[in-house]
């Protein structure tokens, strides 16, 4: 599960010598939660008798988020990333 957020600010100005000057600003925002299946690959190894390590790589099984402004859009498609979590753990 995850949730994800688009934000925008932006000005244009568009300067023509034949006509006036058009300016325009904008501000958006749009924001989903979303939720997906993972794929990983874990490696522990015991350093003592109480004490591990461990890495993992992460793949997401999950569908392109798209995020929708009036003027912008945006689409991630997290699927094609991975991610790798380290950390210890400590048997009592």
């Amino acid at each position: 599960m995850g949730y994800s957020q688009l934000s925008y600010a932006d000005q244009i100005t568009v300067a023509d010598p034949t006509a006036p000057v058009i300016s325009q600003s904008g501000r958006s925002s749009d924001a989903h939660f979303w939720a997906g299946l993972f794929s990983a690959v874990r490696v522990n190894r015991r350093l003592s008798e109480h004490w591990d390590a461990h890495i993992d790589v992460r793949h997401l099984l999950t569908d392109s988020l798209t995020h929708n402004a009036p003027t912008r859009s945006g689409t991630i498609n997290m699927s094609h990333g991975l991610g790798v979590g380290a950390g210890v753990s400590y048997r009592f």
